[in-house]
């Protein structure tokens, strides 16, 4: 199985947020979506999207290290009704092809 890795846009990671985040992860460990922007905007976070074919199966936030060099996942999950079919896997592999 493969996913493709897509850069989310404001209006996406705003959907994703208030459709699965809130969902997906407890509150205490939700950061709120207007960090989340932050974080995007000064260029020190990444949204992503993974799609099979044109269907989201998941979404991923990453934190970038200073250096520029490293990622870490600050949230990772796959859309629900997906769950338990080898997408987790296949959207790790895609975040290795990101730049």
């Amino acid at each position: 199985m493969k996913v493709r890795a897509e850069r989310l846009d404001e209006e996406s990671i705003r959907y994703v947020y208030k459709t699965y985040m809130k969902i997906d992860f407890p509150r205490s460990e939700l950061k709120p979506l207007k960090s989340i922007l932050s974080l995007i905007q000064q260029k020190r976070g990444e949204g992503y999207g993974f799609y099979d074919k044109d269907e989201l199966t998941g979404y991923a936030f990453l934190i970038k290290a200073p250096s520029g060099r490293a990622y870490l996942i600050d949230y990772l999950a796959v859309l629900p009704s997906l769950r338990d079919r080898g997408y987790g896997s296949a959207c790790l592999s895609a975040l290795q092809n990101i730049r």
